[in-house]
């Protein structure tokens, strides 16, 4: 159409919910001031390419300020839930021809005999919600969205983004929970701002029985993670909180800093048990936009290879189900998880930092004396200020220069978030965030320690001399057999995946563990051993174990 065709066309309408304009008015009392132009598109005697473009057009015109955005190809708009969670809703066929049919006024146009123009209302056409839909996602002219903020949004510059609504530079779309109300960042933070600011936010964890320091500052570090994620780039850790015992408050301390950060309660989740469910779960999170999620009560073993991978990606894609296509999301929702005593399995050690407590009674559900028996009632009521904590720490770091943290441990794949966190937290003074890093990699790694002393036990009795897996089962065999014959009892130390194998009669021993030392080959443990593959003998590889130089010097020749 025309330009001068689609000015003239414009007609004055009362502005609906869901068209751009974010609100409406009083339909028994418009005022003029209230009313909207709102472009013609005529349905009939024209092309579909024709339709489609103008209503592409009348949603752009219409999304200022933008409700409607790109993301993951498809349209998205941002809405709340029943208990006011903030959510992205991707727009299917029905929902999108509603928004376009609050976006334009769409007519039939049809003379009569007598030569006069008859206008009729019309639905939009399915046919071109559909080709709307098909065209390519570049074509809607829709501002990408990144994901939601909870929490007023630290720029790189120092200025905070507090108005609700999309943010262009980080494209995040800030939504606070309803009648939250930011209490004053300082301008130029003090020495002085910034003792106050981290005082109310350990404020929170008054009550909770660390056992280091390490654990308490990597708590302070999750709820500045969940502040600050618009600005963190690249993927965040999962923080872990782990305790001996039931009722010690994880569920309580990781329930406090999601409503510190969203302003609302977590729902319920249980840990997934397959990887077909990991995928399936974590699809839906992402999709929904979720600021934070907490797999609560972990029991046994934490490992699974699908959230392994999703805590180092910067983009996740998958498949959603019902439909034959993958979709990419970006991945940035921040991850929590507690349980008793909780096991890390697989790569998953180097992907999570620790917290962990003890209240050291046999009933800690029963101690009395909190500075604040009702935590999620205080938290709700301070988030204002503890929202302002944060900004004002994070304003600091950002004001001195964004100083790359010295201290803190370097962690692998998370560049971005320790230069933001670590560099806040050491900025103020608190050097104990993660220094409890290597203690978590060494003892939270189940699989490293069982293959390391398997290694150790297996050096032990063949030395640096070559054997084959056919060996291994021979002694194997013989210990079961032969209990007090040797020193060493190897079978003792298998790893889980061996030892199952071993006695499940239905399995073949040799493969598994041919295939599983091939998987462990050339990877130096911390007590310098390391596995590697000798000669082939009559379609039978040997193996060799040797004790390489001490790990702290660089990883050098082996001996």
């Amino acid at each position: 159409m025309k330009e001068w065709e689609w000015e003239r066309g414009k007609r004055q309408v009362l502005p609906t919910a869901g068209a751009g304009d974010g609100g409406s008015p009083d339909p028994e009392e418009p005022r003029e001031e209230e009313m909207v132009l709102r472009p013609s598109i005529v349905v009939n005697n024209r092309h579909m390419h024709e339709v489609t473009d103008d209503a592409i057009r009348a949603i752009i015109e219409a999304n200022a300020p933008p409700t409607i955005f790109h993301r993951g190809g498809s349209p998205v708009r941002v809405c709340r839930d029943e208990e006011g969670r903030p959510s992205v809703e991707t727009l299917n066929e029905h929902a999108l021809r509603g928004v376009m049919d609050r976006v334009a006024v769409w007519l039939s146009i049809k003379v009569d005999k007598d030569g006069a123009v008859q206008e009729r209302p019309e639905y939009p056409p399915v046919a071109i919600v559909r080709d709307v839909l098909g065209r390519p996602s570049t074509e809607w002219q829709l501002p990408a969205l990144i994901g939601i903020a909870t929490s007023p949004i630290l720029h790189e510059d120092g200025t905070i983004h507090a108005v609700e609504g999309y943010d262009p530079a980080t494209k995040m779309y800030y939504m606070p929970e309803p009648g939250f109300r930011l209490a004053p960042v300082p301008d130029r933070p003090t020495e002085e701002d910034i003792a106050a600011a981290k005082r109310l936010i350990l404020e929170i964890f008054a009550d909770f029985p660390f056992v280091d320091e390490a654990s308490r500052w990597n708590v302070v570090g999750a709820f500045l993670t969940g502040v600050l994620r618009p600005i963190i780039e690249g993927p965040c850790p999962c923080w872990l909180v782990t305790k001996p015992q039931a009722g010690s408050g994880a569920s309580l301390m990781q329930n406090a800093v999601y409503l510190a950060i969203t302003g609302a309660m977590p729902p319920a989740s249980v840990v997934p048990k397959t990887k077909e469910e990991w995928g399936k779960r974590i699809m839906s999170i992402l999709r929904g936009g979720a600021p934070v999620h907490i797999w609560d009560n972990l029991e046994g073993n934490f490992k699974s290879d699908v959230l392994a991978s999703l805590l180092t990606a910067r983009e996740w894609s998958d498949r959603i189900l019902g439909v034959s296509e993958d979709v990419t999301l970006p991945a940035r929702t921040v991850w929590f998880g507690n349980g008793n005593n909780v096991q890390i399995g697989g790569d998953l050690a180097r992907r999570v930092y620790v917290s962990r407590i003890d209240a050291e009674v046999s009933m800690p559900w029963l101690r009395e004396d909190f500075q604040h028996p009702d935590l999620l009632g205080w938290v709700k009521q301070s988030r204002g200020a503890l929202i302002a904590a944060a900004l004002t720490l994070g304003r600091a770091w950002v004001q001195a220069g964004a100083p790359e943290p010295e201290k803190i441990p370097p962690l692998g794949m998370y560049e971005g978030w320790r230069h933001v966190v670590g560099g806040v937290l050491e900025h103020a003074g608190a050097t104990e965030f993660m220094g409890n890093a290597m203690e978590v990699y060494l003892e939270g790694d189940t699989d490293l320690r069982q293959w390391e002393g398997f290694l150790q036990a297996v050096f032990d009795e063949f030395g640096a001399e070559p054997w084959m897996v056919s060996d291994l089962k021979l002694r194997l065999d013989r210990e079961v057999r032969e209990v007090t014959t040797f020193r060493i009892l190897i079978h003792e130390t298998l790893p889980d995946d061996l030892a199952d194998a071993f006695v499940d009669p239905r399995r073949s021993f040799s493969r598994v563990c041919g295939r599983a030392l091939a998987r462990q080959e050339g990877r130096r443990f911390p007590s310098g051993l390391m596995i590697v593959r000798g000669k082939t003998v009559s379609r039978a590889t040997q193996w060799v174990v040797i004790q390489t130089t001490d790990s702290s010097d660089d990883g050098g020749d082996a001996e």
